[in-house]
């Protein structure tokens, strides 16, 4: 079996939901009376088929935005006050081990696509009050386990990509349609959001933001001075986690550019002016070299 959850919409909620969903490794849908649904759909189908496959879950930002898969726990239906913003309307919630978390939100259509889901298969949202529904023949807990980081992480990084995509086909092929002074105000243009798009990701679920954003969402004072400690520790992790993925796809790109020596790519991050781990510009052979053993090999 597998379930389908969506958040809905409702201001800047729904974002800090499925980063709290994905970082913490759990999932509700909305409404008490849905929580009890997914509660009897679970036990139901775990008392027909005692030896059943994992059930499996897609996260939704709405019915048309898929942002993660995962395996859910049919016993875990706990409760923890507190947590997504302290919303009475999620009060339980299941845990999840996520198997895939998209940056960009995948259509229906191209879930099925990348998972070779029949048709049929992946069952249409029935109620829009409801905020869940299941597909009792479907199962993709076969689909292999990648890196999960957060959400917005993810989608950053991809935005960045994104950005530097465009500049380069803009540098390639379109330069001459602007002046010399457009072309070099777009260059710095863009260096600057994604100079400020990569200060988010460093800063992404930091006491800074959480301030600044306390009107859309109220972050319960008591859990935050119990987790004070450990976010500390997991702010590290995740600047650690978000190198790890800007290393990677560089050192793809210098590759699939023929670059194949530390050396030549030391030189060819520093052209490009790829900040270093310490947010320098300039890159050395010998640390290209210690990363790509950290990371690649």
């Amino acid at each position: 079996m597998h379930l389908s959850i969506r958040y809905g919409s409702q201001g800047m909620t729904p974002i800090n939901h499925i980063e709290e969903s994905i970082r913490e490794g759990r999932v509700s849908p909305r409404g008490k009376a849905n929580q009890g649904w997914i509660h009897n759909k679970l036990t139901n189908h775990t008392l027909i088929n005692p030896s059943h496959n994992p059930i499996t879950v897609d996260l939704r930002a709405s019915n048309d935005q898929i942002i993660a898969l995962g395996i859910i726990d049919p016993k875990a239906r706990d409760v923890e006050v507190g947590f997504w913003s302290d919303d009475p309307a999620y009060k339980r919630y299941w845990k999840v081990e996520w198997l895939r978390v998209f940056p960009v939100p995948l259509t229906k259509e191209q879930f099925m696509q990348r998972f070779n889901i029949e048709d049929g298969l992946l069952a249409d949202h029935f109620f829009h009050a409801h905020h869940s529904w299941a597909s009792p023949d479907l199962n993709l807990s076969n689909v292999s386990k990648q890196d999960c980081d957060t959400w917005l992480g993810g989608a950053l990084d991809t935005m960045v990509q994104h950005i530097m995509e465009n500049q380069r086909y803009i540098d390639n092929h379109l330069s001459q349609a602007f002046t010399i002074q457009e072309h070099e105000r777009m260059n710095l243009i863009n260096a600057e959001i994604i100079a400020i798009i990569n200060s988010a990701n460093d800063r992404v679920c930091s006491e800074e933001i959480q301030a600044q954003w306390r009107d859309h969402v109220k972050i319960q004072e008591i859990k935050k001075k119990k987790t004070k400690k450990s976010k500390k520790k997991s702010n590290a992790k995740r600047k650690e986690q978000v190198f790890r993925r800007k290393f990677i796809k560089i050192y793809k790109e210098a590759r699939d550019n023929g670059i194949q020596s530390d050396y030549s790519m030391a030189s060819y991050f520093s052209r490009k002016k790829y900040t270093t781990k310490r947010g320098k510009r300039r890159w050395d052979g010998k640390v290209v070299k210690s990363l790509r053993e950290k990371y690649i090999s």
